[in-house]
């Protein structure tokens, strides 16, 4: 234990809770208003960081994201206090126990019980993502229960502001972690998602899993296992409950429960007594008024894309996706249709055995695969080029990425490769496309044989078409992703009018992906089920929520997904009719 810091003598400490290199946290009474609060400080270490660098902007960002909610189930910050040491928050004192030694005293709590935690601990989590933040470390310790049974969430240490479009997670999910500001070992988070041990975002879907993990312990007085299905400890798999705890508990964050609000809301279902009359409640008729004007909002959204898109009964120049757009229109908006579709799609296989790269079984039969199923789809009017094997070369590739450039401007462009993958050593961030006629690296002049991702990216940047999708089914490929996760997976008028150039990786930027034992690469076999799905669309993100859910089948490695740098919000859409 380390010694006190200096704090005002206001405060008169009672029980120091913790006290090491990392934070000083007690229990103390306050004189001047006669109440007692929980301070919490630097410790010895992060305060002689603070004090060295003058860095206070990470280790204030709880106190900020506190100060901004007023939730009865999210702990309260009182004040700051500046001290000689650095900042003591001063935080409300909350008289119980946590939720992991109430079920280690107790047992599990019921049934009814749970569902009422839920809701709680739900609407303060929302609180908490309206502020733009993420928790990041929701466990039972984190769930202190008042004695009149109201919990409140804490431990806020890992919590960080997400901005637009997630975070990198900046934990190192192992037994132990680090913390992001002075590097001082914190306990690692107990519940952790799936894409968060793989280093990727950290955003609300996390915080959900956190909360169904969380809720299913509460329930079981088990934690769910760490790999494989974390919905296994359910009690009873067949209950309204536990379903709402399987969609929470999800590994591919796309097909989890997406909101806390969300989550509040089903289990508030759970919660509501059936009726017990034909009436229905004030509650219940508001529920279902706004599901019938969801439900129009809808049917209006693919009305609209039937007159763009199926109706045979179209203008005569209209076509089959829109009407025609060439360069010199003068577009005021994209249509929520598409005037042209454009598919470049690369494989290359035995040729790379000819050079000194180790020869891929699947890869242009990969390409052979995908092709014909969009010739398959003959509404969808694509363009198709291929390179296979030898005609893959390096210049080849880029002829043909430059004449995608002059794409229309409510064209799409489909972009698939198959080949190997390699990272810049230099650069973790960037990483290279190998053709047919790259040579193995032996120096640093022969990366030049290479396709780097900034020149790939540079191209797609210059294409006028508003929606791109590159699927890169190569080792290291997620160096194009910047490991930002999927957005809206439904198709709506607002995602269709929106510039939108997305990729779509096999594996992560330090993954090595496997090329398949059978006829197509995993990546691959997950795309062509998903294009064969019975809906009336897909989109980029959907169609990547399906790959996530076969990549415990991929040998480790995990799809990542994302908007490239100023690749607009809206999504890149495949339509499914039959």
């Amino acid at each position: 234990m380390t010694g006190l810091p200096e704090i005002p003598p206001r405060y008169v400490v009672r029980e120091v809770l913790r006290s090491d290199e990392a934070e000083f946290l007690a229990r103390a009474d306050d004189s001047m208003l006669r109440r007692e609060v929980v301070l919490k400080a630097p410790g010895a270490a992060l305060a002689q960081h603070l004090a060295s660098t003058g860095d206070l902007e990470r280790y204030l960002a709880e106190a900020r994201m506190l100060a901004r909610i007023d939730h009865p189930n999210v702990i309260r910050l009182l004040e700051i206090v500046e001290c000689p040491g650095g900042p003591v928050l001063v935080l409300e004192a909350v008289a119980g126990e946590t939720l992991a030694a109430r079920v280690a005293s107790g047992g599990p709590l019921t049934e009814a019980d749970v569902v009422a935690l839920g809701i709680k601990l739900a609407s303060a989590l929302g609180a908490l993502h309206d502020t733009g933040a993420v928790h990041r470390a929701i466990e039972p310790e984190h769930v202190v229960l008042r004695s009149d049974g109201e919990p409140v969430l804490t431990g806020f240490h890992f919590a960080k502001f997400t901005g637009h479009g997630g975070i990198m997670s900046s934990i190192q999910y192992a037994t132990v972690t680090t913390s992001a500001t002075a590097r001082i070992p914190l306990p690692a988070p107990r519940y952790v998602a799936p894409e968060q041990r793989q280093g990727q975002v950290a955003n609300a879907r996390s915080d959900v899993f956190a909360l169904g993990a969380t809720l299913a312990f509460a329930w079981s007085g088990r934690d769910p296992p760490r790999d494989g299905d974390a919905a296994s400890v359910l009690p009873n798999a067949k209950s309204p409950l536990a379903q709402v705890l399987a969609r929470c508990l999800v590994r591919a964050p796309l097909q989890r429960t997406q909101t806390a609000a969300e989550l509040r809301q089903e289990l508030e279902k759970l919660a509501a007594p059936a009726p017990t009359t034909l009436g229905e409640s004030t509650n219940a008729r508001g529920v279902w008024v706004r599901r019938l004007v969801a439900a129009g909002l809808v049917v209006g959204v693919l009305t609209m894309l039937r007159q763009y898109v199926f109706d045979d009964a179209a203008p005569a120049d209209a076509g089959a996706r829109g009407r025609a757009v060439t360069s010199g229109d003068d577009v005021p908006g994209y249509l929520p249709s598409y005037a042209a579709s454009h598919a470049l799609l690369i494989g290359i296989g035995d040729t790379y055995g000819k050079s000194g790269f180790a020869a891929l079984k699947n890869a242009e039969a990969d390409v052979a695969a995908l092709r014909s199923k969009l010739e398959a789809m003959p509404w969808e009017g694509w363009r198709i080029t291929t390179l296979v094997g030898a005609d893959a070369t390096k210049q080849a590739i880029l002829d043909a990425l430059a004449r995608l450039i002059e794409t229309d401007p409510n064209d799409r462009v489909l972009i698939y490769f198959a080949g190997h993958g390699e990272r810049d050593p230099k650069d973790e961030k960037s990483g290279f496309l190998v053709p047919a006629d790259g040579k193995p690296r032996v120096a640093a002049h022969d990366e030049n044989s290479w396709i780097a991702s900034d020149e790939l990216n540079g191209k797609i940047r210059r294409m006028r078409a508003k929606h791109v999708l590159l699927m890169l089914d190569c080792c290291y490929g997620g160096v194009m992703t910047r490991f930002r996760s999927g957005g809206d997976s439904h198709v709506n008028e607002l995602l269709l009018t929106q510039k939108a150039h997305v990729v779509i990786a096999s594996g992560r930027p330090n993954d090595r992906v496997p090329d398949g034992a059978g006829a197509q690469s995993p990546f691959l076999a997950a795309v062509l089920a998903a294009l064969e799905g019975a809906g009336t669309t897909l989109t980029a993100a959907a169609l990547f929520a399906r790959v996530q859910e076969v990549s415990p089948a991929q040998g480790g490695a995990m799809p990542t997904f994302s908007h490239l740098e100023d690749g607009g919000s809206g999504d890149f859409v495949f339509f499914l009719r039959g």
